[in-house]
């Protein structure tokens, strides 16, 4: 079975904030406070959602898309009706092969054509 590399990090949010930790030593590698515009209002609760290259934020009512090596914010979008509330992500890992077991044994390979960013198939712009 097909499977994605670990991340070498663990990913900490909280108070409008996300961290990446080392999962070996514990150490702070970076962390990156989540803010749009001037004010931020609404709920700081961070919900996080990790893809191969990027991981996915919601806090304040704004989802962010980082670099997860890095920790720079690729784009935020703000959803408005979610603005006081918690939300829950997920990634699809269906196209990494990855949710069927053993029966998946290749991984998929979007094209911007097929709604992907034409970067390997990585859940088409995760």
């Amino acid at each position: 079975m097909n499977r994605a590399p670990d991340s070498p990090y663990l990913f900490v949010g909280g108070r409008s904030r996300v961290f990446a930790l080392d999962k070996a030593s514990g150490t702070i590698i970076w962390e990156v406070e989540l803010k749009s515009g001037w004010f931020k209002t609404g709920n700081d609760f961070v919900t996080l959602s990790e893809g191969l290259d990027r991981l996915f934020a919601f806090t304040h009512g704004i989802a962010f898309c980082l670099d997860k090596y890095s920790g720079a914010i690729i784009w935020d979008q703000p959803i408005n009706e979610l603005k006081h509330h918690v939300a829950s992500m997920t990634v699809d890992a269906t196209v990494l092969g990855l949710a069927h077991g053993d029966m998946a044994t290749d991984t998929a390979t979007l094209g911007v054509e097929d709604g992907g960013d034409g970067d390997g198939g990585d859940g088409g712009g995760d």
